[in-house]
């Protein structure tokens, strides 16, 4: 079980690092389409498209900004997940980041498993990893 949540703390610190980019490029690409499908015939019609250009690009780039700061929170919270969950010894020492993990709703299926996991999870796991580095 521990093994699977390492996997799980991985696989989101990967997902979460392409997010990032991602929301970025779809905020730029849709406002640049968006201000590209505007058609304008008279100058009455340009000044309107100009101001709802720049609503519209206020609100991608504000709406991509709150992504990227739960995005960099979930991030740094898996980080720190996958740190403590290979150093530690027993199922006390997850509890704070799991819980935390949930308040803030990021990493829900690691910190769920890390809350379900049993101390004799952790003790067989590091066992394992004693006889595979020796």
């Amino acid at each position: 079980m521990v093994k699977a949540i390492k996997v799980l703390y991985s696989v989101n610190i990967a997902l979460f690092t392409l997010l990032i980019p991602l929301a970025i490029f779809v905020a730029y690409w849709s406002v640049g389409h968006w201000v590209d499908s505007a058609q304008v015939d008279n100058a009455g019609e340009a000044i309107g498209v100009v101001i709802a250009a720049i609503v519209v690009a206020a609100l991608y780039f504000m709406l991509a900004g709150i992504f990227i700061i739960a995005d960099s929170l979930s991030l740094i919270l898996a980080i720190v997940g996958l740190v403590k969950i290979c150093k530690a010894k027993e199922k006390r020492q997850m509890k704070g980041i799991a819980i935390a993990q949930i308040i803030f709703l990021g990493n829900i299926v690691p910190a769920i498993m890390c809350l379900k996991t049993k101390d004799s999870d952790y003790v067989l796991a590091n066992s394992e990893e004693n006889t595979l580095n020796n």
